[in-house]
């Protein structure tokens, strides 16, 4: 991988606990994926198999009403992460994401994702440190 990706992924605060050589085995384990204007990610109700880190690009995380509306629930920019949290849980997809413009992404699957995990203890310690933040984050905003 590029160090510009390398960069992109050490900076998102899923990663951000990361070693330098912690990075690399997580780019090892990805692919990169690009999606076009529109372009649906994922739907609402899917099952979470993967995660993704987003490169370049902007998407929108959407739901709809009781009426069948649109309703965007947040916007995704590059450097931040997308379904992270129900790889872990395990539940379905929360919403569906859709492409704002041309997208590039890297997908690190579930079971590539698991594999880091009993494979390198400093992937493990250091996403959990990175969870912990965003915890703490939440927890003193609330």
């Amino acid at each position: 991988m590029s160090t510009d990706i390398l960069k992109v992924i050490k900076e998102t605060d899923f990663f951000k606990e990361l070693s330098d050589e912690a990075i690399q085995a997580v780019a090892a384990k990805a692919s990169i994926k690009t999606y076009e204007l529109n372009e649906v990610i994922m739907y609402k109700g899917d099952p979470a198999d993967s995660f993704f880190v987003i490169l370049k690009g902007s998407l929108k995380i959407v739901t709809s009403d009781a009426k069948g509306d649109e309703i965007i629930i947040n916007k995704v920019e590059a450097g931040e992460t997308i379904g992270e949290l129900a790889i872990v849980d395990e539940l379905p997809r929360s919403a569906s994401v859709v492409a704002l413009e041309h997208v590039q992404a890297l997908e690190l699957t579930k079971d590539a994702f698991f594999d880091l995990l009993n494979d390198r203890l400093d992937v493990s310690i250091g996403i959990l440190r990175g969870f912990s933040s965003r915890l703490r984050f939440f927890y003193n905003v609330h």
